[in-house]
């Protein structure tokens, strides 16, 4: 893992956005592979770039956690969180290489517990009240030294195919709706 301050990860968007709009572009997405983390960095750089600096260029961000709402709903039997099934069967099934299966497993961690009944164990599932609680990689390497979050052993790469093909789906009806305003 390499890790980027949010500050640098706003400046390296910013100055992307910026050559991309010298070089004549007007529609600029950025898609976040980071499935959420990223999101406050990548939001507040096109927000901050679109008022301030390119009114004109009309800026989306892609983010795997909001584009595959629909695709949990009937595909998901488990909560979803950091290393769940959804997040490693897409994995399985692009870079399967990457995946140690041995190391998959169920760590039934009590994330209520840790964080408040306000933290949601499953970011694609019914939610209740929410507040957002960052964590630090040390707290996550306490409280889950292996990364998981969720029971991972149900991943298989046909449920990564159909979930890529579902975001990838997305993306392009948006992007051809983009083509046309």
């Amino acid at each position: 893992t390499i890790s980027l301050h949010p500050e640098t990860l706003i400046s390296v968007t910013r100055d992307i956005c910026l050559s991309l709009a010298n070089h004549g572009f007007k529609k600029i997405i950025v898609v976040n592979g980071n499935r959420s983390a990223n999101l406050p960095a990548l939001t507040i750089a096109l927000k901050t770039l679109h008022e301030h600096e390119l009114p004109n260029v009309q800026f989306a961000i892609v983010d795997p956690m909001k584009i595959a709402k629909g695709f949990a709903k009937k595909h998901q039997t488990t909560p979803e969180h950091h290393g769940g099934p959804i997040e490693i069967s897409h994995m399985l099934y692009k870079h399967p290489e990457l995946v140690d299966k041995s190391r998959l497993n169920n760590p039934k961690l009590d994330l209520k517990a840790k964080f408040s009944r306000f933290f949601s164990d499953d970011i694609y599932g019914k939610c209740e009240d929410t507040i957002d609680i960052p964590w630090s990689s040390a707290q996550q390497r306490d409280f889950s030294p292996s990364g998981v979050f969720s029971d991972s052993t149900s991943a298989t790469p046909e449920l990564g195919k159909a979930y890529h093909e579902y975001m990838v789906a997305n993306l392009v009806e948006y992007i051809n709706w983009l083509k046309t305003h």
